[in-house]
């Protein structure tokens, strides 16, 4: 597969002198989009973020076919030779709407006081006028996953390298409100636990 590739070349550009090794590598079974963590607290604000997920999911099926590009790399932070998280980048046809939709949810969250400002400028989840703009992405290296001391890494050689690098396209079927820190899924997958699961589909 693309990943598969792509997690053989990165090896190549940062194994050994540049610290990386696989268990930094995001497993395939949990690969996915974010659109944006939340830290809730209460079950309260549990089963209120799950109404904005299934919103959102209804929002979402108007259309006939969500359709995203994952390509090229970026990092959480502004400096490339001190950091811990690598993701590729989402674009396609479907990102404006996916995009769009998902900025009035989070303005939904934000106004039930279930995310604040700062946490989503924190995420850098604001654009330059402060404004919600939610940063998708599909998360491909952390190094908090790795062994050891957990040290950031210098990804230069690797945004040089792959910086454009095109994992593929994929049709988006299901949004999800998962939970990151329970157990995961007992199934083969091994995908998270999820709280919410919402199929998108055509609305008629």
């Amino acid at each position: 597969s693309a990943y598969t590739a792509f997690q053989q070349r990165a090896l190549e550009v940062l194994g050994k002198d540049g610290g990386m090794d696989n268990s930094m590598f995001q497993p395939l079974s949990r690969l996915h989009i974010t659109c944006c963590v939340l830290k809730l607290l209460s079950e309260d604000q549990v089963q209120r973020a799950a109404e904005v997920v299934q919103d959102l999911a209804v929002q979402l099926s108007q259309d006939k076919r969500l359709n995203l590009q994952l390509k090229g790399l970026d990092i959480m932070n502004d400096d490339p030779t001190e950091t811990s998280v690598v993701y590729a980048c989402v674009t396609g046809a479907g990102e404006h709407l996916l995009r769009k939709k998902t900025n009035s949810a989070v303005l939904k969250l934000k106004e039930q006081g279930i995310i604040t400002e700062e946490e989503l400028a924190q995420s850098r989840n604001l654009n330059g006028k402060g404004q919600i703009d939610v940063k998708l992405h599909m998360t491909v290296i952390n190094t908090k996953r790795g062994r050891g001391d957990r040290r950031a890494l210098d990804v230069t050689p690797l945004l040089a390298d792959l910086g454009t690098y095109d994992f593929g396209e994929v049709d988006a079927t299901e949004i999800h409100l998962s939970l990151f820190h329970a157990p995961p899924q007992k199934s083969s997958s091994k995908y998270y636990t999820y709280h919410t699961k919402c199929n998108l589909g055509t609305v008629l």
